[in-house]
C-alpha cells in the first residue's frame, strides 16, 4: 500500500522578523560604503564599525526567535485504506499492531494494510455499533473498545470476536456520554462516566461493570476528569468546584476548605472554579484546564509540586490563538511534551516561548490539514500519530533523518532561492551562496550570522556559484556570474572584485586548487581558466590564462595523482596534466565499449579510493584509474533513475547520490540501493548539478531546487529489534483467515480445487526509515527466495498436491538478513483420483479385471476343448458305428459272394456309401475344429463349396444369398458346427430328392437373430415327399438341439425351409 508523505512547519529559519527594517537599514548602510573605494573605505572605517555593532545586535536579538522545527509526515486517509477520515484514538497491542477507533468501526494496521471490524446484525459476536468513541488496552492486554451507544466491551485481538460488557444498575443514556477508563495500583479497572457521579469497576468474574465505592466522595459531586499522581500516590479530580485530592491509603479527601493534609495543591488552588482536563507529567508538573462560564475560552493551569511555581497561559491572548478546546497532552518517553485539541497541534517547551504551534497552511500540500485534533498516541518505536477529523498523520520528531532548510527573503513571501554553493570554515559555520540571493551565514546549530560588512553586497541580485579558500593565500574565492569573482581576505576583512578577461563575462560554476597551488575555474560559456599562483606574485588580479574552451563546464576535480578532471558538457571527462595544462585523456560516449561513459553530460565525480573514480553522468560510471575500463550502474541494476546529479561518499564508505526523483544511498560493492522521497523527509525532490557536500562533523549537505538539507548518514544505521517478520493476513479464494488461529496449527491443509492464495507479512515496524526489505519463498515450490514489492504480499494462483513450507524474512538497508525466519506449513490434499488408496484401488481393479478375463478366457478355452471333446466324441461313435456296420456288411457279403452275387454287389454298394459318408463326416468334424476356420466367413465359403459339389453331383442350380451382416459374426465351434450341419442336411435333401432342382438359399442377420431362408420350387414326388418328411423330422431335432425356431412347409408345388438361429 502507498501512503502520501507530507512536510509542514514553519521553516527552520526565515529572514523575516520585526527587526528586518533595521536590518535593512543597516545593510544598505554597508553596501554604499563597500560601492566606495578602497581609500574611502580607510577614512569611513568608524562608520562601518558603528553599522556593523548596529547590525550584530539586531541579528543577535533576531537570533533568539528560533521557529520551530520541521518534521515528515505520513498522512493516512480514506484513499490509504481508513474507514473514516474521523479518528477519534489509537493504541498498540503486545504484538505490534494498532488499532484504531475510527466513525465507521473498528480498524486494525499492520503498516501495509487496513483491516476494518464494522457492526453485523447477524454476527453476535460483532460490534454493536460502527462508531467507535475509543479503544483502551489494559495491563492484561485486553482490548477494550467503547461506542456511540454507550456500551463497552472487550474485543478478542485474536479471533476477532467481540463479547459486550453490560454495566449494571445504570440506564443507558440516549446521549453519548464521555467514559474515562482508570487502573488503580491494586490493579482495579474503573470506569468513570466524565462530567457524572457515575463509577463503575469491572467485575471478572461477573464479567460486568458494577457500581464503585473506591472513590467515596464520588456520589456527592460531579467529576470532569480524573488522573493519578504516582509520585504522591494520590488521585487529583476536576470539578466544576473545584479540584480534589484523594489519598486511598488513608481514604481522605482534599478540596477547597478541607484540607486535613495540607496538599499544597489544594492550598495553592482554593477558591479556583471550573476545571476539566487534567494532565500529570514526568517532571511531576500537573495541566489543569479551566474554563470559567463567562469566558469564551479556556486558559491553562501549570504547577510544579517540585518547585511549587504555579503558571497560567492564554492562549488566545499570548498567542493570537481563535476559539479552541485543549483536547489532552502526549509526553514522549524522550520527555518531549505536546499539547493538541481544537483547532491545533503544539509542542510544550517551557522556556521563554513555553508553546511551539506547528503551523497549518491548507495552501500547502506539505503541510497537514485539520480542524481538531482528537488524541495523540506515540508507540513502542516514538513515532507520534495524529488522531484527527481529516484522517492520521504519523511523524518521529526523534527519527526525523533529513533537516530541511528554505529561505524566505522579507520582500518575497514565498520560498525562494536556489542554493548553488557551499563552504565550511574551520569552526563549523556555513556559507550558503543562492542564486539571486547572495551568501546567508550560519552556526554550527543552523541559527543566522551576519555577512562581514565588505561582502554586504552578496544579497539581492547576487548568484554564488562556488566558494574556494585558496590554501596558500588563506583567502576566500567567491565565484559570481558575468565572469566576476570576489575575493575576501580573512585576515584584513577587505574583499576585492575581479573580472578577469579570460572568463568572457559568462558564470564562474567551479573553482578548485591544485596541489601546486594553482586555481583551476570553469564557466557555463566552456571556458576552463588557469589562475597560476606563481605567475600572480602578489598582484592577484594577474596569472589568469585560458587552457582550453568546451561545452558547459559543471565540475572540476584534483585526483589524488594531482591530475585535473573536467566535466563538460557535450565532451563527456577529461583529464588535464596541470604542469603542462594538457589533455592526457578523454572519456566519454563514444570510447570503446568497457571504457565509455553512459552519456556525454557529466555532472558530479568524486575519487572513492586510490584506483577508483565515481562519475554521475545519467547513470553511475565506475571508472578504474589504472586501466580506465568504466563500469556502469544503471536503473537496470536497481538505481531509481538514471537522472544522478550529484555524488557525495559518507565515512562508511556508502555512496549517496542525489538525482532528480530523490535521494539514494547505495553500496557499489553489494550493489544495494535504498531510496528516499517526500514521505521520508525531503521537501524537494529534484537536487542540483554537483550540490552534494561532506561537512566537517561527518553529515552530509544537499542543494536542492528550493532548498538544502543536513542529515547525519550515521542516524540511519542505529540498530531496530523490529525487523521479525508477522503473517498478518491470509486470504484463501479471496476469503479473509483468521492468522492466529491458522497459524497454531501444526501444518494448513488445503484441497487441490482451493490453492488460490495471497499471504500478507509485515514487520509491524512503522519507521519510515527503517527500509526493510521483505523476501519469501514457498519450499518444494519457490526455487530462490523472492523480493516483495511494496505491496508485502505473497500470491500463488495454484499449488499442485504436496507438502510446503512457506517462509519469509527481512534485510535492512545494511544488506543484513533478519535473524528470526517465520514459517509455517501447508498440506494441499490431492483429489481422490491421485491419493495412495485411489492407487491401490486401481491396481486391484486392474488384477481383478485381468483376473476374470483370464478366468473367462480360459472358460472359454475349457468351452471350447468340451466343444472338441464332444465333435470327437461323436466322431469316434460315428466312425465305430459305421465300422461295424462295414464289417458286418463284410461278414455278410463275404458269405454271399459264393452263393448270392447280386445280394453280395448290393452289400458291397453299401459298405462303400458308408465308407464315403464316413469319409465326408470326419472331412467336417476335422474341418470345424481346426482353429483357422474359427470365423462365420471360413463357415459360409465352406457352404459355398457344399453347394457348389451338390450342383456338380446332382445337376440341380442353387442360388445362394448371404448378407455381409453375417459375414463379421463371431460365433462358437459348436454353434458354427450345428448351423453348417443343418446348412449341409437341408441342402444334400433337396438336391437329392427334390424333383426340382432350382434351390434358393438366403443367410441374413435379423437383429440377433441368423435367418436362413431355402426355397425349392415344383411338385414332389411320392419318394420326395417321404424324404422330406424325413428331413423335417431331422431338422426340428437339430432346430431344438440348437434352441432354434424352425418353420418347415411342404406344399404341392414348392417347399420352404426358414430356420431362426439366435446367436449372443
Amino acid at each position: 500500500m502507498t501512503f502520501n508523505s507530507r512536510i509542514f512547519s514553519n521553516p527552520k529559519f526565515t529572514t523575516k522578523s520585526k527587526y528586518l527594517p533595521y536590518i535593512e537599514s543597516v545593510l544598505c548602510s554597508a553596501l554604499w560604503v563597500q560601492q566606495c573605494s578602497y581609500d574611502e573605505t580607510t577614512r569611513l572605517m568608524p562608520f562601518i564599525r558603528f553599522n556593523l555593532i548596529l547590525l550584530l545586535l539586531n541579528l543577535a536579538v533576531y537570533g533568539l526567535c528560533q521557529p520551530p522545527e520541521q518534521y515528515a509526515y505520513t498522512h493516512y486517509k480514506l484513499s490509504d485504506g481508513l474507514a473514516s477520515n474521523v479518528v477519534n484514538n489509537m493504541v498498540q497491542d503486545e504484538s505490534g499492531f494498532l488499532w484504531l477507533a475510527t466513525n465507521n468501526g473498528l480498524q486494525r494496521y499492520d503498516g501495509n494494510n487496513f483491516i476494518t471490524i464494522n457492526s453485523d446484525t447477524g454476527d453476535v459476536a460483532g460490534l454493536p455499533s460502527d462508531e467507535v468513541t475509543e479503544v483502551y488496552l489494559d495491563k492484561r492486554g485486553n482490548l477494550w473498545v467503547a461506542t456511540a451507544d454507550n456500551k463497552v466491551g472487550i474485543f478478542n485481538t485474536h479471533t476477532f470476536r467481540y463479547t459486550e460488557v453490560p454495566i449494571k444498575q445504570w440506564s443507558r443514556e440516549k446521549v453519548h456520554v464521555d467514559k474515562l477508563f482508570i487502573e488503580t495500583a491494586d490493579n482495579r479497572l474503573l470506569l468513570q462516566f466524565r462530567k457524572s457521579n457515575k463509577l463503575f469497576q469491572y467485575d471478572t468474574h461477573a464479567h460486568a461493570f458494577v457500581p464503585s465505592t473506591y472513590f467515596p466522595f464520588v456520589n456527592s459531586r460531579k467529576i470532569n476528569y480524573i488522573v493519578y499522581d504516582q509520585w504522591r500516590q494520590r488521585f487529583i479530580c476536576s470539578t466544576d468546584s473545584g479540584l480534589l485530592v484523594y489519598n486511598p491509603k488513608t481514604s481522605v479527601a482534599a478540596y477547597d476548605d478541607h484540607n486535613p493534609e495540607g496538599d499544597p495543591l489544594i492550598t495553592q488552588y482554593k477558591g479556583e472554579r471550573f476545571f476539566n482536563y487534567l494532565y500529570m507529567d514526568a517532571a511531576h508538573r500537573l495541566f489543569a484546564e479551566q474554563w470559567l462560564p463567562n469566558n469564551t475560552h479556556p486558559s491553562l493551569h501549570l504547577f510544579d509540586f517540585k518547585t511549587g511555581v504555579q503558571k497560567k497561559y492564554d492562549l488566545q491572548k499570548e498567542y493570537g490563538l481563535s476559539y479552541h478546546q485543549i483536547k489532552g497532552f502526549l509526553q514522549q518517553r524522550s520527555g518531549k511534551l505536546w499539547i493538541f485539541g481544537l483547532p491545533f497541534l503544539a509542542r510544550y517547551t517551557g522556556s521563554t516561548e513555553p508553546f511551539s504551534f506547528l503551523k497549518k497552511d491548507y495552501n500547502k500540500e506539505q503541510e497537514p490539514k485539520f480542524n481538531i485534533v482528537y488524541s495523540l498516541f506515540e508507540d513502542r518505536q516514538h513515532n507520534i500519530w495524529v488522531c484527527s477529523d481529516n484522517g492520521v498523520y504519523q511523524f518521529n520528531p526523534d527519527a526525523q533523518l533529513f533537516h530541511n532548510y528554505t529561505l524566505t527573503t522579507p520582500k518575497r513571501f514565498t520560498v525562494e532561492g536556489r542554493s548553488q554553493s557551499l563552504f565550511q570554515w574551520p569552526n563549523g559555520e556555513l556559507w550558503v551562496g543562492y542564486r539571486d540571493l547572495g551568501i546567508f551565514c550560519y552556526d554550527r546549530h543552523m541559527l543566522p550570522l551576519p555577512l562581514p560588512a565588505s561582502l554586504a553586497s552578496l544579497r539581492e541580485g547576487k548568484s554564488v556559484w562556488d566558494m574556494h579558500l585558496h590554501s596558500k593565500t588563506g583567502k576566500l574565492w567567491i565565484a559570481l556570474r558575468g565572469g566576476q569573482l570576489i575575493i575576501y581576505d580573512t585576515t584584513t576583512k577587505k574583499a576585492q572584485l575581479l573580472a578577469p578577461e579570460p572568463m568572457a563575462q559568462r558564470a564562474i560554476t567551479q573553482i578548485i586548487e591544485d596541489n601546486q597551488g594553482n586555481l583551476w575555474l570553469g564557466t557555463q560559456g566552456g571556458n576552463l581558466v588557469k589562475w597560476d599562483y606563481a605567475a600572480a606574485g602578489k598582484n592577484i588580479a594577474a596569472g589568469f590564462s585560458l587552457v582550453k574552451k568546451w561545452g558547459v563546464i559543471e565540475k572540476l576535480f584534483t585526483d589524488k595523482s594531482g591530475y585535473v578532471w573536467v566535466a563538460a558538457e557535450a565532451e563527456g571527462l577529461l583529464k588535464i596534466d596541470p604542469q603542462t595544462n594538457k589533455v592526457v585523456g578523454q572519456i566519454n560516449a563514444a570510447s570503446p565499449a568497457g571504457y565509455a561513459l553512459w552519456n556525454n553530460n557529466p555532472k558530479d565525480m568524486l575519487q572513492y579510493n586510490d584506483s577508483l573514480l565515481v562519475v554521475a553522468s545519467g547513470a553511475l560510471n565506475i571508472i578504474n584509474l589504472n586501466t580506465l575500463r568504466v563500469q556502469h550502474i544503471s536503473r537496470y541494476d536497481g538505481l531509481p533513475s538514471n537522472t544522478v546529479q550529484s555524488v557525495v561518499k559518507d565515512a562508511s564508505g556508502m555512496l549517496w547520490l542525489g538525482t532528480l526523483n530523490g535521494l539514494c544511498r547505495t553500496d557499489i560493492a553489494k550493489h544495494t540501493f535504498t531510496t528516499y522521497d517526500q514521505r521520508d523527509g525531503l521537501m524537494n525532490e529534484s537536487f542540483n548539478v554537483a550540490g552534494a557536500h561532506n561537512l566537517s562533523n561527518g553529515r552530509l549537505l544537499f542543494m536542492t531546487a528550493e532548498s538544502f538539507l543536513i542529515f547525519d548518514p550515521s542516524f540511519i544505521l542505529r540498530k531496530d529489534s523490529f525487523n521479525t517478520p508477522f503473517i498478518t493476513d491470509f486470504k484463501l479464494m479471496n476469503c479473509p483467515l483468521l492468522v492466529d488461529s491458522l497459524l497454531r496449527l501444526k501444518k494448513i491443509k488445503l484441497d487441490y480445487n482451493g490453492t488460490n492464495m495471497m499471504i500478507e507479512f509485515s514487520a509491524l515496524n512503522y519507521n519510515k526509515l527503517a527500509k526493510l526489505d521483505y523476501y519469501y519463498q514457498l519450499q518444494n515450490f519457490d526455487t530462490a527466495w523472492i523480493k516483495s514489492d511494496d505491496r508485502h504480499q505473497a500470491i500463488y494462483t495454484y499449488l499442485p498436491p504436496g507438502n510446503y513450507r512457506f517462509k519469509v524474512k527481512t534485510k535492512n538497508i545494511e544488506g543484513i538478513f533478519s535473524p528470526a525466519i517465520t514459517y509455517f506449513y501447508i498440506s494441499v490434499n490431492p483429489p481422490f483420483w491421485k491419493t495412495w488408496w485411489f492407487y491401490s484401488a486401481i491396481i486391484v481393479s486392474i488384477g481383478l479385471v485381468l483376473y476374470l478375463l483370464d478366468r473367462e478366457r480360459m472358460k472359454r478355452l475349457a468351452t471350447l476343448h468340451n466343444m472338441r471333446l464332444n465333435i470327437a466324441s461323436e466322431l469316434h461313435q460315428d466312425v465305430s458305428s459305421t465300422l461295424n456296420n462295414i464289417n458286418m456288411l463284410s461278414q455278410i457279403a463275404k458269405l454271399k459272394a459264393e452263393k448270392d452275387i447280386v445280394r453280395s454287389k448290393e452289400l458291397i454298394d453299401e459298405i462303400s456309401g458308408k465308407s464315403y459318408d464316413m469319409i465326408v463326416s470326419m472331412d467336417d468334424i476335422l474341418w470345424s475344429i481346426d482353429p483357422n476356420n474359427d470365423t462365420m466367413e471360413k463357415t459360409l465359403l465352406r457352404i459355398l463349396e457344399l453347394a457348389n459339389t451338390l450342383e456338380t453331383a446332382s445337376g440341380a442350380s442353387i442360388d445362394m444369398v448371404v448378407h455381409e451382416k453375417v459375414k463379421d459374426l463371431r460365433l462358437d465351434m459348436k454353434v458354427r458346427h450345428d448351423f453348417f450341419l443343418v446348412c449341409k442336411e437341408a441342402l444334400q435333401y433337396l438336391a437329392q430328392y427334390s424333383s426340382n432342382k432350382n434351390i434358393m438359399v438366403d443367410i441374413d442377420l435379423v437383429r440377433t437373430k441368423i435367418v436362413v431362408k431355402i426355397l425349392s420350387v415344383g411338385s414332389e414326388t411320392e419318394e420326395g415327399i417321404l424324404q422330406m418328411q424325413e428331413l423335417h423330422k431331422n431338422l426340428t431335432e437339430q432346430a431344438r438341439a440348437m434352441q432354434a425356431h424352425l418353420n418347415f412347409e411342404m406344399g404341392k408345388r414348392d417347399t420352404s425351409i426358414v430356420l431362426t438361429i439366435p446367436v449372443k
